[in-house]
């Protein structure tokens, strides 16, 4: 039977090779995360109750939450989004407004900094699949004693909820339109990367400096703490930023007040805590350290 005008079967649609390699990509990661993920789980699950004994030293007590890692990975994230709370869309609503600001200013994200993008949607992938807390998240004890340094690139890719992800991503798009287009995509996202791993890499020494001068006592719970997100490195991201567009406009107007915007990550910090106030200032404050070395230590030492 001939087709009527406009028809098409099914065979006959068109499809695009880049769209199988796009897919056959997705599918791969997909599996790839599965099955890190399960080996993960299974290798926590068979750790030994005296491996956990050893945490700790100076007979302080193991939080019951890190002896319960013997039996099972944890909570899983992201955990339920309560939308009753208007907390919840109030983040919503200021990361929205922030992603639109950025977009309408700075022009298509695809096309001023795709290496943002890319790097903002494995964050998304990552949200989409359930990550166990025990498997990924940060915690000091377990990189110091254990040994598992991977935490500290795995920990920024795990989010909390939908509004902890928001947010940072939207911290990170406006980092990623400042600092792209003179940068690069991959060292952008190398850049990212040693960010991540730095701020948490300083957080953990923190902890495991208190723990050691306070000598395991109760006023050292930070060495036993989990923490997840990519708050610290968006923080370190921003404030780098902060200061290169900063250090640009002085160049071009040595008198314009927006060269004083670099000392706004102090304001972020702060509505920060007071927007949530449950996040992890020692976290947030690593992240700015590490973005204030980043941008002076270079500069004192060409």
């Amino acid at each position: 039977m001939p087709l009527l005008p406009g028809e098409t079967r099914d065979r006959d649609t068109y499809q695009s090779g880049l769209g199988f390699f796009f897919d056959d990509g997705a599918r791969s990661v997909r599996r790839w995360a599965d099955t890190t993920q399960v080996s993960a789980e299974n290798w926590w699950r068979n750790l030994k109750t005296p491996s956990l004994d050893g945490l700790g030293s100076g007979g302080s007590v193991i939080p019951q939450a890190m002896a319960g890692a013997v039996e099972g990975s944890g909570p899983a994230f992201p955990l339920e989004t309560e939308w009753e709370d208007p907390g919840v869309w109030r983040l919503l609503l200021a990361a929205a407004a922030s992603v639109v600001s950025d977009v309408y200013h700075r022009g298509d994200p695809l096309r001023k900094c795709p290496g943002t993008v890319l790097l903002i949607a494995a964050h998304v992938g990552a949200f989409t699949h359930k990550l166990r807390l025990y498997a990924w998240g940060l915690n000091p004890a377990r990189v110091a004693e254990g040994g598992q340094v991977y935490r500290l690139l795995s920990a920024p890719f795990v989010h909390a909820s939908v509004t902890h992800l928001a947010s940072n991503m939207a911290s990170l798009l406006h980092s990623g339109y400042a600092l792209e287009p003179s940068w690069g995509h991959y060292r952008l996202i190398g850049e990212a990367a040693a960010a991540a791993a730095a701020s948490s890499a300083l957080s953990v020494s923190l902890a495991v400096a208190q723990h050691r001068l306070l000598g395991g006592g109760a006023s050292s719970g930070g060495y036993h703490r989990w923490a997840v997100g990519f708050s610290a490195a968006a923080f370190a991201l921003r404030v780098f930023a902060s200061h290169h567009e900063s250090d640009a406009r002085r160049q071009v107007a040595p008198r314009m007040w927006s060269q004083w915007a670099q000392f706004g990550c102090w304001a972020e910090v702060a509505a920060a805590h007071v927007l949530v106030p449950a996040s992890d200032v020692t976290s947030h404050l690593c992240g700015v350290t590490v973005g204030l070395l980043r941008w002076y230590l270079p500069r004192l030492w060409p």
